[in-house]
């Protein structure tokens, strides 16, 4: 008998053990499922970094190609204005010296008209070289509005190519800057993408590790189930009290009170009044292990007194509380030897 309380034993181990493993799997596979999930994330958040990172640099590209086109056009003004520019300083130069030949034509007319007073081909060359002076003295004027034009629109130029050498410098700088960013994005992405794939696996790896478990946990329950049927229906049926299991509760108090409070430690022996059926004493058993900390070590019985289960109490407790709040337990008393207890039928 004891040895198939020992293998019984070992059987509710290793079903305890895997029914821990299970679970803590469980709870690994539900760490690895969040980590994925946070991943994902991480991977969404990069990908779009690094679409927004790759629009700029083609944004960026763009303004640059626009920024040198306008600069080019600025410089290609600037050549014009330049040379519209000295070929008005010329032009300028050649009225001046223009003028003032025929400023000095009409005044010399002039006195070579008084000194011929009357004579009419003299004051016809005098109203000739008037108008030759006056005509010239016009030009010059035009010139010298035709300068502050070319002066102006060269002024303008500088300050366009200016500004479209600025929006180079600019737009290259901003090429720059989005490239490089574009290649941290790409850096950060590729990253993100190793790091879902080892989440990926690690989630699959834990799922695979879980379910096994899980079958492990399962055949090792079911083994120990086997096992208490089988002791239960030998047991059960033994017309003979298993002597050896009985056992003496044992009480723990202070001085001589120590029956009146009722604490119970050690093994103990608890009788199922008749009648009894298979399946109360199997829910009773199984209402001992779930809803309390005690250990079921054993299951005896006889035709007379009707069934028994051996108990093992590592704390002192009050035993006769913790029965009568199970659901399966109908009444109960105690005494100094044992207890006994009348179940529900199920």
């Amino acid at each position: 008998m004891n040895n198939d309380v020992y293998k019984r034993d070992s059987i509710r181990e290793k079903s305890d053990e895997a029914q821990r493993k299970s679970v803590e799997l469980d709870c690994e596979v539900e760490k690895t499922k969040e980590n994925l999930a946070r991943i994902e994330e991480e991977v969404e958040q990069v990908e779009l970094r690094l679409t927004e990172a790759i629009a700029a640099v083609k944004t960026s590209t763009e303004a640059e190609v626009a920024a040198k086109k306008a600069a080019t056009h600025a410089r290609e003004r600037m050549k014009t204005a330049i040379k519209q520019s000295e070929e008005t300083n010329k032009l300028v130069n050649k009225v001046e010296t223009e003028l003032e030949q025929t400023s000095k034509k009409y005044e010399a007319q002039k006195i070579k008209t008084e000194k011929k007073s009357g004579d009419e081909k003299t004051e016809k060359a005098l109203e000739q070289a008037r108008k030759h002076f006056e005509e010239t003295q016009r030009k010059s004027v035009e010139v010298v509005l035709e300068v502050e034009t070319t002066k102006e629109d060269l002024a303008r130029a500088e300050e366009e190519l200016k500004q479209a050498e600025l929006q180079v410098t600019e737009a290259e700088t901003a090429v720059k800057t989005s490239t490089e960013a574009e290649v941290t994005a790409k850096k950060a992405a590729t990253h993100a993408r190793e790091r879902l794939k080892t989440a990926i696996k690690q989630s699959k790896d834990a799922v695979k590790l879980a379910n096994k478990a899980k079958n492990k946990a399962e055949r090792a329950r079911k083994k120990l189930e086997t096992k208490r049927e089988k002791e239960e229906e030998k047991e059960i049926s033994n017309p003979e009290i298993i002597e050896e299991e009985q056992a003496i509760p044992t009480f723990l108090a202070e001085e001589q009170n120590a029956v009146s409070k009722k604490l119970y430690q050690g093994k103990i022996k608890i009788q199922i009044k008749r009648p009894v059926t298979r399946g109360s004493v199997k829910e009773f058993e199984h209402s001992l292990a779930r809803d309390t900390d005690i250990t079921v070590t054993s299951i005896g019985g006889s035709i007379d007194e009707g069934a028994c289960i051996f108990i093992n109490m590592n704390q002192p407790s009050s035993l006769d509380n913790l029965l009568a709040e199970l659901p399966i337990v109908e009444s109960l008393s105690t005494d100094k030897k044992d207890i006994q207890v009348t179940l529900k039928n199920t």
